[in-house]
């Protein structure tokens, strides 16, 4: 037997407990259990990460999502912004432009530019700056936005602030606002916050020359001979909002008459604008868009006008009857100087083209405290040239023997007269009739009786030699000088005036100054005669008020103010260097050809007409006349516009439009005669003779719609068909291509129009 040994270590089990072991070791019962529960715990977990991770997923995508919705609505509302501020751009862009042409021939291109962008500026500026220049209004800006989407109020979603205290900052290239803020929140707590300037750039515009076919479809209402309305006391009101051109006869509101105009650009009326008794006109700028009213004179016979933006008047302003009032804002431009406009461009004399502002009736009213600018170069005139007077020849006994010349008007050294002034101007009484320093006369005015005695001194040389009718030398007791005080270069004369008064004939002798001289003799009787003439002056001024900060002021003579209690007189005394009287006279020369170009044509640049077309009616120079039917004939067509119908009527005599051709569409009418309108109209009339607008049965109003018009003139008019509308137009082509008159004559079509949304951009874009 083998006798085996134990390793050391090691010790024996009893043999039970070796097979309990074995036992065990072979039981693997629940492992599989354990597995599936592992691997189903597992999957639970990435289930619920893969669902936690979507959800966070989820949530995030939108958050995301509100936040770039929110981003967006104040994006919007910067860019509401955006748009309104264009809106001011264009409206700056039509004003500058069409202020610069009125005196487009003063300057050469480079100071034409240089003008337009200053005057630019300046309209934006006092379109967006708050109480200084140097800082822009934030509730300008906020009514840009939709008061719908965005609310401004306390509580309100929407906060617009300046991070830079509204600054607003004058460049080269423009104007900027510096910081615009918008912090919008929307219904859920979500802020965003975005921050930009906003740059208003200055257009490049050329100003070398523009076309010569006018603008003549921003016009409703153009009266080659005049316009007017019902002559009935009762009558609605006339409102006009297109640009209007009366003739010569002019524009006439007869008795009780209302009008208005108002959003339109331009008026330019030949002759007189004119107001009869209790009537009252109204000229209304909007906004940063000025109305420029041309006329030759305005006439106030006891009523009431108002004008507001840029008048331009040839002539006079002139207040009579009783209780007229007249009331100016913006600029007004008397440029008139005692000349006049031949048709080759030259100037010729003319004395009563001499600009000023006449107070001739009682209890007047002219209200200036609204002005920026005051230009008037004349001086006022008594009005006695042809006035009428029983002549010898014609027997009048009292004159028998005399000669007797006719009246000529007296210059006086006013720009803005009263009628009681006139007296100034009376050669003091104490020099009438003088020999040897003695008065014979010694009255002025006189009668026939004692003006044939003083005729008789005169013509007595030997017992009266060296006897003065006028004289100069013999000091005036009320000025402590003598008329040779004001005659330094012998230019001092003076004019007999008669005048019948009842059977009587009055004769008065007037004192006939130069410019300069008839100032300072006003200033100086004023000042010896104050109380006198204070006296006389209050029956004719209920008030006169001047603004004291103008930003131009130009005078030709004295004015007098006149607040209710206290009379003022302005006396411009200074010298102007030759530079300075040149530029200003090629300034009123630019406007008489301004004017005369739209009387013409209704254009500016009078130079470039044709002989033909400065001597022809405005009718004439815009219409085939040749073309048009013959008498008693009206061609009329219809086109669809949508579900309605627009159409237009050509005759060569008078048209009638009312209610049936309104609601047939009618926009165009062509009329070789005059044209009534009694019903509201909305296209463009164009009549030869004049238009009337009968408003007695109740209010008219005129609207403008270049859009139709243009579709009109490609369209057959004649009963044959084969004559389409523009055949009635001169340059009718250019018409339907172009449609005005502002564009350039370029054949690059891309440089005829302004991109206005090129002028307003974004600069230094944050967002939060």
């Amino acid at each position: 037997m083998l006798n085996l040994k134990r390793r050391p270590g090691w010790r024996s089990l009893p043999a039970d407990v070796m097979i309990r072991k074995k036992s065990i070791a072979k039981n693997n019962k629940g492992s599989a259990v354990v597995m599936v529960i592992i691997a189903v715990a597992l999957v639970t977990i990435l289930v619920a990460i893969l669902m936690i991770m979507s959800a966070l997923n989820l949530q995030m995508k939108y958050t995301e999502r509100k936040a770039k919705r929110n981003f967006y609505t104040a994006e919007i509302a910067m860019e509401q912004i955006r748009a309104g501020l264009e809106g001011e751009v264009s409206a700056a862009l039509e004003t500058a432009y069409m202020s610069i042409q009125p005196t487009y021939a003063s300057y050469t291109p480079v100071e034409r530019e240089t003008n337009f962008k200053s005057r630019y500026v300046a309209l934006l500026r006092k379109g967006l700056k708050d109480t200084v220049d140097e800082r822009y209004a934030l509730n300008r800006l906020g009514a840009y936005l939709d008061p719908g989407y965005f609310d401004l109020g306390a509580g309100g979603n929407t906060k617009l602030s300046s991070t830079s205290g509204c600054k607003l900052e004058g460049l080269n290239s423009g104007l900027v606002l510096k910081g615009v803020k918008i912090e919008y929140t929307d219904a859920e707590g979500y802020l965003s916050i975005v921050e930009t300037d906003f740059c208003l750039l200055i257009p490049d515009l050329k100003f070398s020359e523009y076309s010569l076919l006018p603008d003549l479809f921003s016009y409703s209402l153009i009266g080659s001979r005049g316009i007017t309305d019902s002559a009935d006391l009762t009558k609605g009101k006339i409102s006009i909002e297109n640009n209007v051109y009366a003739g010569p006869d002019g524009i006439v509101l007869q008795k009780n008459a209302d009008w208005s105009f108002n959003k339109l650009e331009r008026v330019v009326c030949k002759g007189t604008t004119k107001l009869e008794e209790l009537s009252t006109l109204k000229v209304e700028s909007t906004g940063t868009k000025s109305t420029n009213y041309w006329t030759d004179n305005i006439f106030l016979n006891s009523a009431s006008a108002s004008f507001d933006g840029r008048i331009y008047v040839a002539d006079d302003l002139t207040l009579k009857g009783e209780s007229s009032r007249a009331f100016l804002s913006g600029e007004y431009y008397g440029y008139g100087n005692g000349t006049e406009l031949n048709a080759d461009g030259t100037l010729k004399d003319n004395g009563d083209k001499s600009s000023a502002i006449l107070l001739n009736g009682l209890n007047s009213t002219l209200d200036m405290s609204q002005l920026s600018g005051l230009f008037l170069s004349g001086r006022a005139s008594l009005g006695t040239g042809g006035t009428e007077i029983d002549k010898p020849e014609t027997g009048n006994p009292l004159l028998s023997g005399i000669t007797v010349d006719d009246n000529e008007n007296i210059p006086m050294g006013e720009s803005i007269e009263i009628k009681s002034n006139q007296i100034a101007y009376l050669a003091p009484a104490e020099c009438i009739g003088v020999f040897e320093g003695t008065a014979l006369i010694g009255k002025n005015p006189m009668s026939a009786q004692d003006y044939r005695q003083l005729l008789t001194y005169k013509q007595d040389t030997a017992n009266y030699p060296g006897f003065e009718e006028v004289s100069y030398q013999v000091p005036v007791e009320s000025l402590g000088r003598t008329l040779n005080d004001y005659n330094a270069d012998s230019s001092l004369k003076f004019r007999k005036i008669f005048q019948k008064a009842g059977n009587e004939v009055i004769v008065y002798y007037y004192l006939v100054l130069d410019e300069q001289n008839a100032g300072i003799w006003f200033k100086d009787y004023y000042a010896a005669q104050q109380n006198k003439l204070d006296t006389y002056m209050k029956r004719y001024m209920n008030e006169v008020k001047l603004n004291d900060k103008l930003s131009r002021l130009i005078l030709g003579g004295n004015i007098v103010t006149y607040d209710g209690d206290e009379i003022s007189l302005y006396n411009d005394d200074k010298i102007l260097t030759a530079e300075e009287l040149n530029k200003l006279n090629e300034e009123q020369l630019s406007y008489m050809k301004t004017f005369a170009g739209l009387g013409c044509k209704l254009v500016e640049d009078y130079d470039n007409l044709s002989a033909e077309e400065k001597t022809r009616d405005i009718f004439t120079n815009l219409v085939m006349e040749s073309e048009l039917p013959v008498i008693g004939q009206v061609y009329t067509m219809d086109i669809a516009e949508g579900s309605s119908f627009i159409c237009g009527a050509v005759t060569s005599g008078d048209y009638v439009y009312g209610k049936t051709q309104h609601d047939a569409g009618m926009c165009l009418i062509v009329a070789g005669g005059d044209v009534t309108v009694s019903y509201n109209f909305t296209g463009l009339i164009l009549a030869k003779g004049t238009i009337r607008i009968d408003n007695s049965a109740g209010a008219v109003t005129i609207k403008g719609n270049r859009e139709n018009l243009i579709k009109m003139l490609q369209h057959p008019i004649n009963p044959e068909g084969d004559t389409i509308i523009k055949t009635y137009f001169k340059s009718g082509e250019e018409y339907i291509l172009e449609g005005t008159s502002l564009q350039a004559k370029d054949t690059n079509s891309s440089d005829k129009y302004i991109n206005i949304t090129d002028y307003v951009q974004f600069a230094n874009w944050k967002k939060e």
